[in-house]
């Protein structure tokens, strides 16, 4: 990453220091509560969306990420009608800048193009005035006020191109927002055909028809290997796919845990079927469970992963936290270019960010060792029985302004009702994996969250309840008069 990059984000922390210092007061505070600041407003009018800002910049989330919808197409008549009335608000900043009439272009299209790539700079740096006199002075059509709306939310700043075809491409700006932008006139594969894979770019970003868009003037400059490198390891954006700016939008991660048990003989065979080979029924069903009025979408990666492996990886540096973002966010991504509207996430795309390690190299390899052990041994009773933890991966996507209601739905799934429906979908996905597969798994569901933490929160839970039941003695004891598999 840049030293520049690095600097924008150590300033946007900066920014929400204040805030971040005195956090755990809003923590449990309702929409409609007096604001904690004691300004006398409710907390939704207050500092609701600052505390929310906050949060997501010190990562509480587990994951940075955007919510995508397919970008419309813009008509010729549209996109030229927008650069004439562009390079006419350009011709009134540079009237304005020099207190005259007079304006000298030459009628080429490369000096027309040269003018305005000039004037943009004075324009954006003092654009809320010269749009209002240009209003104060001129009569807009209907047309020209929804292009002076769009530019008055426009931002002038540095982009990267980190992907493009013929009419689309993808930009990131230098807080990791990723945009799709239309092409206003010439194919961005024209543009940039003997360019590097990846660009960098000052252009004025808008918000134009529903879709993002640029004014077509790019000024490049360098970009480093490092980031090069950064860049090559960020989810594959389709140009046909845009940031979702109608509201705002997050992806909360969701991640349920579970504990699946089996014979030493046959948990091998087992780590096989669970880890690349849930059916997408079961997890189509399991999708529903979760349908609510707060989210917009429910998505869930179709595999198990190994729960103790995912605390290794992800959840114990910064690098592991990034790639837990990428797989959160780039699978959903990844599938809808390759499926569609489809909420399972197959395993061949999960594959593509998280590559699941042999049993005996994971952070699970006692378990690997004991099962070694036992089947040299298939009569050993209770010993025969081998349990490990694993985890479904996925996400939610949620209106900011609906998190609190959203948070307290998620919570519901730890009363007992909820969790007989979760129960009831294991119980009934390990009865068919048992009769297809000839042999006996059972799974117990132990519970969900919104971030890794809370993979060692529910097994550290689960081991102390096996301590403290009978139920133990009953689970065994089932186990040690299952028939050897034959």
């Amino acid at each position: 990453m840049t030293l520049a990059l690095v600097e924008v984000i150590k300033n946007i922390k900066s920014v929400v220091y204040k805030m971040l210092k005195n956090m755990q007061v809003y923590k449990d505070t309702k929409r409609n509560d007096a604001c904690p600041c004691q300004s006398g407003k409710i907390f939704k009018k207050c500092c609701m969306n600052e505390y929310r800002e906050a949060k997501k910049n010190a990562g509480e989330n587990g994951a940075k990420l955007s919510c995508f919808t397919p970008i419309p197409h813009l008509s010729s008549a549209v996109r030229k009608k927008f650069t004439d009335f562009y390079i006419e608000l350009m011709i009134f900043a540079n009237q304005c800048e020099n207190n005259s009439d007079i304006v000298t272009i030459d009628s080429s299209d490369d000096d027309m193009q040269h003018f305005v790539a000039s004037q943009r700079e004075y324009f954006y740096d003092n654009k809320d005035e010269l749009i209002d006199k240009f209003i104060s002075e001129n009569e807009p059509t209907v047309d020209e006020l929804e292009i002076l709306d769009a530019i008055k939310d426009a931002i002038f700043d540095r982009f990267f191109l980190v992907s493009r075809d013929e009419n689309a491409a993808v930009i990131m700006d230098e807080k990791e927002n990723l945009y799709n932008i239309k092409a206003l006139n010439s194919p961005f594969n024209e543009i940039f055909a003997n360019e590097k894979k990846y660009i960098g770019l000052k252009t004025a970003l808008i918000p134009y028809k529903n879709a993002y868009i640029t004014d077509g003037i790019y000024n490049g400059f360098e970009i480093t290997k490092e980031l090069v490198e950064y860049f090559d390891k960020m989810p594959y954006r389709n140009p046909e796919i845009k940031y979702n700016k109608k509201n705002e939008i997050t992806m909360m991660p969701l991640v349920i845990n579970f504990c699946i048990s089996t014979r030493s003989d046959t948990f091998l065979e087992m780590e096989e079927i669970v880890l690349k080979k849930i059916p997408e029924m079961f997890t189509r069903d399991f999708i529903e469970l979760f349908k609510n009025e707060y989210s917009y979408r429910e998505q869930l990666i179709g595999a198990f992963i190994r729960s103790t492996d995912l605390e290794k990886d992800l959840n114990t540096d910064a690098k592991g936290k990034e790639q837990f973002s990428m797989i959160v966010g780039g699978t959903p991504t990844s599938n809808y270019e390759m499926y569609g509207d489809n909420n399972v996430i197959p395993y061949n795309i999960f594959d593509k960010y998280y590559q699941q390690k042999p049993l005996s190299k994971s952070a699970s390899h006692s378990v690997y060792k004991k099962i070694q052990k036992n089947t040299k041994n298939l009569f050993a009773g209770a010993l025969d029985l081998q349990s490990s933890f694993y985890t479904m991966l996925g996400s939610l996507h949620v209106d900011v302004s609906k998190y609190d209601e959203l948070i307290e739905f998620l919570k519901s799934f730890e009363k007992s009702q909820e969790k007989k429906l979760i129960m009831q979908e294991i119980d009934d996905l390990f009865e068919d994996l048992s009769q297809a597969y000839g042999f006996k798994m059972d799974g117990i569901f132990l519970g969900l969250g919104i971030n890794l933490d809370f993979i060692n929160h529910d097994i550290t839970d689960y081991r102390e309840y096996l301590k403290n039941t009978e139920q133990t003695l009953s689970v065994f004891k089932k186990y040690s008069t299952l028939e050897t598999r034959k």
